[in-house]
C-alpha cells in the first residue's frame, strides 16, 4: 500500500496499490533520510485500505509492539469522520487487540468474531492446580473454559518444540 498526497499522481507499480490522501506535515517523519508517515498514520491507513484480515492483523501488530495506543487511534479515527473508508477503519479498530502475537492469531480471532461468536480474550494465563503458571493460550473464552492455540510451522516444527507443545496441551 502506498499513500501519496492529492497533488501527486499515484505511481503504477506491480503488486502495489496506491491511494491519494491528504498528508499533513504532522503525519510525516524522516527516518534514515527517508520521509514516511508516522506510526499512528501508517496504522490508520493500513486499517482503512487493506483487506480486513490484513488490516486487523496490522493494527494488532502496531498495538502489540507498543508503537501506537488504541485510544490514540480511536481519537484520530473519530476525527476522520468523512474520509475514505472511515467506517471500515472503525470496524477494524473495534476488533483490534494488542494481545495478538502473530498474524495467524489475528486471523483466527477474526474467524471467530466474523462467525458470530463472542469476542475472544487474548493471552489467557493457564495455571496448574497449585496455581503455578503453565503457559498462555493464544485466545479463548475464560467464562466457558475454552481456549484456542495457533501452532504454525515456524517455532513449532522442531522435535523438542513439538514435545514441549504436547506436554503443555496435556
Amino acid at each position: 500500500r502506498l499513500i501519496v498526497a492529492p497533488d501527486v499522481t499515484p505511481p503504477r507499480l506491480p503488486s502495489c496499490r496506491s491511494y491519494q490522501a491528504p498528508l499533513p506535515a504532522s503525519d510525516l517523519v524522516e527516518e534514515h533520510g527517508v520521509l514516511r508517515t508516522n506510526d499512528s498514520r501508517t496504522a490508520l491507513d493500513l486499517g482503512r485500505f487493506c483487506p480486513r484480515e490484513q488490516a486487523v492483523a496490522s493494527l494488532d501488530a502496531f498495538l502489540h509492539a507498543g508503537r501506537v495506543a488504541l485510544v490514540e487511534l480511536w481519537q484520530r479515527a473519530n476525527a476522520l469522520a468523512r474520509v475514505r473508508n472511515c467506517r471500515i477503519l472503525r470496524a477494524n479498530l473495534a476488533v483490534a487487540d494488542a494481545g495478538a502475537e502473530s498474524y495467524a492469531e489475528s486471523v483466527l480471532r477474526m474467524v471467530y468474531i466474523d462467525g458470530g461468536l463472542p469476542r475472544p480474550q487474548t493471552q489467557i494465563a493457564v495455571s496448574d492446580r497449585s496455581g503455578g503458571l503453565i503457559g498462555y493460550l493464544d485466545l479463548g473464552w475464560r467464562r466457558y473454559r475454552v481456549g484456542a492455540e495457533y501452532d504454525g510451522e515456524a517455532g513449532h516444527d522442531a522435535d523438542d518444540q513439538r514435545e514441549h507443545d504436547e506436554r503443555r496441551r496435556a
